[in-house]
């Protein structure tokens, strides 16, 4: 009877111990990653059709991460500081392993998960001789004559970028490079990536091509007008291919302090499109101290304010059909500052003055559910979904 009991128990421990690394996770859809400045990654889970949630696991390095469900792993961006080599980070939940893949072009931040891996860019700098018919479209602003770059006679046309790679997280290596340098500003339909890279381009994943999504020719420039440019403060994002602009109460006209040329005049509190190629007005809104914007189901916006409101856009319609009030108690100083998404909830963050002290809060689709507001050491936060790889404070509108 004694060893029975012994064997039962010894049966129980390893049971529980299987339990506690391989099945951390409950359900796929209702996890979120956050990451930022702060040297942390944190794994959550909310309870299903509730925005209630638990902290699962807490790493201390890399930035940029999100969790691969398939493969039960944690990817992180690691840059070189200290005694801390470059490379992409992978932490294993069910063995609580981790492995850097060491790298050394530096990292301007993951665009987009693709496949069985992801893409992420570079900061190295490379020169290619301008090849249209090999990379499809190149932006002007990218093309320099030679004689510039290396100080030679050598007038030919170079063009000039930071590269893109493709890491297959079955063969854990880099298989694949880009030549574009691009954004994190980026949606992924079937092989085409839709990303900014020097102009809003379309970029077919297979055969590397780049098309221009956006041309000025469409517009009729005033005289003095030498180029048009989007307002420097304004939320953007893609959505089924066409970028939508939305404008703040800081946005401007003008094109560049340089030669002070102006572009054309856009509203403040507004939403505008790229679309076949051609810039157009939108709709007016009821606010413009817009700071950020998502579309889970690719059918509406969800603008956020400054002053805690969200208004549901329907895209198709070109109409609000609804405006609600984030209900959240929490001090002002907190300033909302980007939102991601689940199946079921928005995941906003709150940060203040953008440094290592925020807050999140979970909020259901029709904001009549929320958590009590979670306080962490962390700021610039990215908040990582099985729905969306990333959210970026680069697409924050900081009024």
């Amino acid at each position: 009877m004694k060893h029975a009991l012994v064997l039962i128990s010894l049966l129980l421990i390893g049971h529980a111990a299987k339990t506690d690394t391989s099945k951390i996770v409950q359900k796929c859809e209702n996890t979120f990653v956050l990451s930022g400045y702060g040297n942390q990654i944190m794994l959550f889970e909310h309870k299903d059709n509730s925005t209630k949630f638990n902290l699962l696991k807490i790493y201390h390095q890399g930035n940029n991460a999100f969790y691969d469900c398939k493969r039960n792993i944690i990817i992180a961006l690691q840059n070189k500081k200290r005694r801390l080599k470059e490379g992409i980070l992978i932490y294993n939940i069910s063995n609580n392993s981790q492995k850097l893949y060491e790298t050394n072009s530096g990292f301007n931040g993951i665009i987009a998960k693709y496949k069985d891996g992801f893409i992420y860019s570079t900061s190295k700098t490379k020169l290619n001789k301008v090849n249209n018919n090999q990379f499809g479209y190149i932006p002007k602003n990218k093309i320099f004559s030679k004689s510039l770059i290396l100080n030679s006679k050598n007038n030919e046309l170079w063009y000039h970028y930071t590269e893109d790679r493709f890491f297959d997280l079955n063969k854990r290596s880099v298989i694949k490079t880009y030549p574009f340098g691009m954004w994190k500003i980026s949606e992924i339909i079937n092989h085409d990536l839709y990303v900014y890279a020097g102009d809003f381009l379309k970029i077919n994943l297979i055969n590397k091509k780049a098309t221009n999504l956006w041309s000025i020719d469409h517009h009729m420039l005033k005289q003095n007008t030498k180029e048009l440019k989007l307002p420097k403060a304004r939320v953007g994002l893609f959505v089924n291919g066409v970028y939508f602009i939305i404008t703040s109460s800081k946005s401007w006209d003008t094109v560049t302090n340089r030669n002070n040329t102006k572009a054309v005049k856009f509203k403040k509190g507004a939403i505008y499109q790229i679309k076949n190629q051609k810039l157009s007005f939108t709709t007016l809104l009821p606010f413009d101290d817009i700071v950020y914007a998502n579309s889970p189901d690719k059918k509406y916006l969800y603008i956020f304010t400054k002053s805690r409101k969200v208004i549901k856009y329907h895209i198709e319609k070109n109409k609000i059909v609804q405006i609600y009030k984030l209900n959240i108690h929490l001090d002002q100083k907190f300033e909302l500052a980007t939102v991601g998404f689940t199946d079921d909830n928005f995941i906003i963050s709150f940060e203040e003055d953008r440094y290592r002290n925020a807050y999140i809060v979970l909020a259901n689709k029709n904001f009549t559910h929320f958590s009590k507001p979670y306080n962490i050491r962390m700021g610039g936060i990215d908040i990582a979904t099985q729905k969306s790889i990333h959210t970026n404070h680069m697409r924050v509108n900081n009024l």
